[in-house]
C-alpha cells in the first residue's frame, strides 16, 4: 500500500492506494480535517501517524492469523464474559461451548482468521440436521456473534463473519392446551401425597416457571407477612442442575401473596420436614429447598417434568405439559378480569410484549367480548330503524 496527500475542496486529504483479495487496484480517501493554507507540515505528520497505526495493525491481524477460533473463544469465555453474564448464564454459555461448538469437527485447529460466513452457515445447518429447534441456533448464533464482536473490537478480525449468515426461522412461543379451574383443582388432588404435591400446587396457583418452583427455598417464604419471593432459580444443564440466586431476568423476582390455602399447606410441609430432618439425622440434606423428597434433597428439574408427564398420562385428566399450567394461570387470571399487564407482573415477564406474543388467544377472546358488547349496545338501535 501506499499513500499520499492531495486536497479535495479545500482541505487536506490522506490517499491511500492498495490492490484488494482479487489484486484489483483500489483507492481510499481519507480527511485530515486540516485546510490547506499552512496546514501542509502537520497534514504530513498526519499521515505518518495514520500510516504507523496501520502497520501496527497489520502486525496484530498477522499475529491473530495464529490464534484458533475454539481457543479464542474459550478465552472469551473466562475471561471476559465472567464478569459480564449472571452465573447461571455463563453455565449455559459454556454448556453450548462444550456439548456443540467444541465438538464440530471442521472448527478444531481451525484460525480464526480464517472463520468464514460458509463455515459458520454449515454449522447452523449441520445443528438443524441434528434436530436443534430454530430456537436454539438463534441461541448458539447469539453467541457466536457476540464473540465475535469481541474479536471485531479487539482488531483480532476485520469483520464478523457472523452477520452474514442465514439462520432458520424463528417459532413463536404458543400455548398449548390450557386446564380450567375445575381442571387445576383435580390435578392439585391428583398428586395429593405425590412428590410433586407441592411443585403442582404453587405452580397451578402461581404460575411458576419449573426452573423457580424448583429454585425456591425456605427464606423466600415470610409466614408472617404471608408472602414468597422469587429470587432463586434451579436449572437442568446437560443433565447437571445449576442452583443460582438469580432469576431470568430482574422482573423474574418478584413478591407473590400466600393466599391462606397455600400458607396452611407451607406451613404443614415445614413441620413435615423438620420432623424428617430429625428423624433421619445425618440421612437428611438439610437443603433449605422447599420442594424436596423425603430426605430432603432437592427435587429436580428433569424429575418434575417426567413424573408430572407419568403420572398425568396414568389420570382421567387430558395430557398436557407441565409448563402448560403456567399458561392455564395465565388464562384464569384473564378469565377472572385481570389484563395482560397484571399478568405480566404475576408471571414475571421483563416485556408485556412477551406476555401479549405468548398469550395472543387471550387478546382475541377480549377482542370478541368487545363485539358482542359493542353488538348489543347497538342492537335496539338496529330494530327501531
Amino acid at each position: 500500500m501506499t499513500a499520499s496527500l492531495q486536497v479535495k475542496n479545500g482541505i487536506w486529504q490522506m490517499v491511500y492506494c492498495y490492490k484488494d483479495n482479487n489484486g484489483k487496484p483500489k483507492q481510499k480517501w481519507e480527511s485530515t480535517g486540516l485546510r490547506e493554507k499552512g496546514n501542509k507540515r502537520k497534514a504530513q505528520q498526519k499521515l505518518e501517524s495514520r500510516l504507523l497505526e496501520m502497520k501496527k495493525l497489520s502486525e496484530k491481524i498477522i499475529d491473530s492469523r495464529k490464534e484458533l477460533f475454539l481457543d479464542a473463544m474459550w478465552d472469551w469465555l473466562e475471561n471476559v464474559m465472567v464478569n459480564q453474564v449472571k452465573e447461571n448464564t455463563l453455565i449455559q454459555y459454556k454448556a453450548v461451548f462444550e456439548y456443540h461448538i467444541k465438538k464440530y469437527e471442521p472448527f478444531k485447529g481451525l484460525p480464526l482468521q480464517e472463520l468464514t460466513p460458509r463455515v459458520l452457515q454449515e454449522y447452523y445447518n449441520s445443528r438443524s440436521r441434528l434436530g436443534l429447534s430454530p430456537n436454539t441456533v438463534h441461541k448458539q448464533h447469539g453467541n457466536i456473534h457476540k464473540f465475535l464482536n469481541y474479536a471485531l473490537s479487539l482488531d483480532m478480525i476485520l469483520n464478523n463473519p457472523a452477520d452474514r449468515v442465514t439462520l432458520p426461522r424463528k417459532v413463536k412461543s404458543e400455548v398449548g392446551k390450557v386446564y380450567s379451574a375445575d381442571e387445576l383443582s383435580r390435578l392439585c388432588n391428583l398428586f395429593q401425597g405425590d412428590p410433586l404435591e407441592t411443585v403442582v400446587l404453587l405452580t397451578a396457583t402461581y404460575g411458576l416457571r419449573r426452573s423457580e418452583v424448583c429454585g425456591l427455598k425456605w427464606d423466600a417464604i415470610d409466614f408472617e407477612k404471608k408472602t414468597m419471593l422469587i429470587r432463586h432459580t434451579a436449572v437442568d444443564i446437560n443433565g447437571k442442575v445449576i442452583y443460582s440466586n438469580n432469576t431470568k431476568s430482574k422482573s423474574s423476582r418478584r413478591m407473590l401473596p400466600l393466599g391462606d390455602y397455600v400458607l396452611n399447606h407451607l406451613k404443614f410441609l415445614k413441620g413435615k420436614q423438620d420432623q424428617n430432618r430429625i428423624f433421619l439425622r445425618s440421612g437428611y440434606d438439610n437443603s433449605g429447598y422447599v420442594c424436596v423428597h423425603e430426605d430432603g434433597k432437592p427435587i429436580k428439574p428433569y424429575y418434575v417434568s417426567k413424573h408430572f408427564a407419568q403420572t398425568l398420562k396414568n389420570s382421567e385428566l387430558s395430557y398436557i405439559r407441565f409448563h402448560d399450567l403456567r399458561h392455564s394461570v395465565a388464562t384464569l387470571l384473564h378469565e377472572g378480569g385481570r389484563d395482560l399487564k397484571d399478568i405480566q407482573g404475576w408471571l414475571g415477564h421483563s416485556d408485556i410484549a412477551t406476555t401479549a406474543n405468548i398469550y395472543a388467544h387471550l387478546q382475541q377472546k377480549s377482542m370478541q367480548d368487545m363485539a358482542a358488547l359493542v353488538n348489543e349496545a347497538i342492537k335496539p338501535k338496529l330494530i327501531a330503524l
